[in-house]
């Protein structure tokens, strides 16, 4: 039997895996093996099919992201020292800000090749944030 803080970890474990997914498929959205033209190679239909896409996954995944920092901001609340609760919640703001400029500049100039390498360089920015504070967290959970 499971105690309340071990599903929440679990359901931690759930979100991240979804995080990592969402940024997996929009990676593997450009399929051409040329990025260095960003989408000027590709046919109109093509990039207005492949820009709604990315379009659509930017905001689920800036919505489940807010959602999940949310869950762990609340996780660590009477749990973690002041110390990993500031520094984990800076670490958030610094993902969400990175996602934002990702989105704006995607809008301003549709060019999904670059919005793919910088989703690219946030999947290892959200990699080490699991593994720099998310495991330090879970421990703090599970501990308490």
């Amino acid at each position: 039997m499971t105690t309340d803080r071990q599903q929440l970890v679990l359901k931690l474990h759930k979100d991240h895996a979804y995080l990592q997914a969402l940024m997996a498929q929009i990676t593997a959205l450009c399929e051409r093996g040329d990025l260095t033209s960003g989408c000027n190679g590709c046919a109109p239909q093509q990039r207005t099919t492949c820009n709604s896409d990315i379009e659509n996954l930017i905001r689920t995944f800036i919505e489940a992201t807010l959602h999940h920092n949310m869950l762990e901001s609340a996780c660590m609340q009477d749990i973690a020292p002041r110390e990993h609760r500031h520094a984990h919640n800076q670490a958030h703001l610094m993902i969400a800000e990175r996602l934002k400029s990702v989105r704006l500049d995607f809008r301003q100039t549709g060019n999904g090749v670059a919005t793919i390498r910088e989703i690219t360089a946030i999947m290892g920015l959200l990699t080490e944030h699991i593994n720099s504070y998310d495991q330090q967290l879970e421990s703090y959970l599970l501990a308490a």
